[in-house]
């Protein structure tokens, strides 16, 4: 959990992004449209313990608040990052969560993107316990060669993966958004 940040996570304000922390809460928010400011928070963090060569879970307990750009996403990374994401020393695996009913699955690796799975997850989305606006619990399982993504424990898709290697898990905020992590698990 976030309280007192006693695993010291990097907070930063500018003009363009907040991430901070409050009443044990990391808040990770960017403030203008990508129409207007096309500039990504590359938030990361190094996890002791975690090789993402073998297999893990990350499990996120976030909500969105209102106010959003086009669409709200949660996006989860882990894997091997540089100092800049376009280096060809970074290589992650990329999960992206969209609101309306999307799921993308995307692979980084030898400075380009590498795109192996889009799933529309509305159906699903709208007859399971996905609380818009409140805290839910995403998930994602490295597990015997795939990677599932949960949300609330029900699971949303499967993906064949290749493991690569790492021990970060980070966060993107491209579009106008604020999403607050209350406690991840790794």
């Amino acid at each position: 959990n976030f309280d007192n940040n006693k695993n010291d996570w990097h907070l930063q304000s500018d003009s363009l992004f907040l991430v901070d922390i409050n009443n044990g809460v990391l808040n990770i928010e960017k403030f203008k449209k990508n129409r207007d400011a096309i500039k990504c928070l590359w938030y990361k963090k190094e996890i002791s313990g975690l090789n993402t060569l073998k297999d893990f879970s990350i499990t996120i307990f976030a909500k969105f608040l209102p106010g959003g750009d086009i669409v709200d996403m949660l996006d989860i990374q882990w894997g091997t990052w540089d100092r800049v994401i376009s280096s060809n020393k970074t290589s992650i695996y990329q999960l992206n969560f969209l609101l309306k009913g999307e799921a993308k699955l995307d692979y980084f690796n030898n400075g380009k993107w590498n795109y192996s799975l889009r799933e529309n997850v509305k159906e699903i989305l709208d007859r399971n316990l996905y609380r818009p606006g409140e805290y839910n619990k995403y998930e994602i399982v490295q597990k015997d060669g795939f990677v599932v993504f949960k949300i609330n424990n029900i699971q949303y898709f499967k993906q064949l993966s290749n493991a690569i290697a790492g021990n970060t898990i980070g966060f993107q905020g491209c579009l106008k958004s604020t999403l607050e992590i209350d406690k991840i698990i790794v």
